[in-house]
């Protein structure tokens, strides 16, 4: 399992945020990570995985984000990428929205406890999504629920089949009501998320889903970080 200190909270923080200033443009970065003083290692009722067991080793729960500034370098440096006029021209986004509630990333794990309460976590998308599609909103729990800045339309999800943890993640998407399979690992999952900053809606970019002259991973994400910092070899 990726180190979240080393990774999301060192890497990102101190080196990765500041970067953007280089092209004009503001990131603004928001996170934390609570250690896990109570060391998860079991469910009552649930077989877990073993990387499962070693991200809540890590953490109790982790909320991190980032948007951009609206001053006014990042508007005129955004302004003239293509993917940005598009979203304003044909999708009739305000550019303020583009850049509080698109150009955006981050990771939203849930506790532990919380990931499994079921009670809770019926007023939840994931959870009516589910419901929706006639699927048993028992046999998923919450993974990452995403960046809380953006619209918020999906979360990852794991499977529970015959009271055990699947180490495989899903999209539970509630705009398109759809399940889909990433067929990737949660160990893959959180080293894509690293790789790409977590941007908004990467998952649909790895599962070649979006709209390629709309996404912000593939026409922004690099005038915001260095080059050098992405590793984005898994969506060429």
């Amino acid at each position: 399992m990726i180190n979240f200190n080393d990774t999301f909270f060192m890497e990102f923080t101190l080196q990765d945020v500041d970067s953007g200033k280089s092209n004009g443009i503001t990131v603004v970065q928001n996170g934390i990570a609570l250690p896990d003083s109570k060391r998860r290692t079991e469910h009552p009722e649930i077989e877990l995985f073993d990387s499962y067991i070693d991200l809540y080793n890590q953490i109790d729960h982790c909320s991190f984000d980032w948007h951009l500034d609206n001053d006014q370098n990042t508007k005129d440096t955004l302004i003239q990428i293509d993917s940005i006029q598009r979203l304003i021209n044909k999708e009739k986004y305000e550019l303020d929205d583009i850049l509080r509630y698109i150009t955006c990333g981050g990771l939203n794990i849930p506790g532990f406890d919380s990931a499994f309460d079921f009670t809770n976590n019926k007023t939840l998308g994931y959870y009516l999504t589910s419901q929706e599609l006639g699927i048993a909103p028992h046999s998923f729990i919450p993974v990452d629920f995403h960046c809380q800045l953006s619209f918020q339309t999906y979360t990852a999800c794991l499977k529970i089949e015959e009271n055990k943890l699947i180490d495989n993640v899903y999209i539970l998407d509630y705009q398109g009501v759809e399940l889909l399979d990433m067929k990737i690992t949660l160990d893959k999952y959180m080293e894509l998320a690293y790789a790409c900053k977590a941007v908004y809606m990467w998952q649909f970019d790895y599962m070649k889903k979006s709209k390629k002259e709309l996404s912000i991973l593939y026409s922004v994400l690099g005038k915001i970080f260095p080059v050098d910092s992405l590793k984005l070899v898994e969506w060429s």
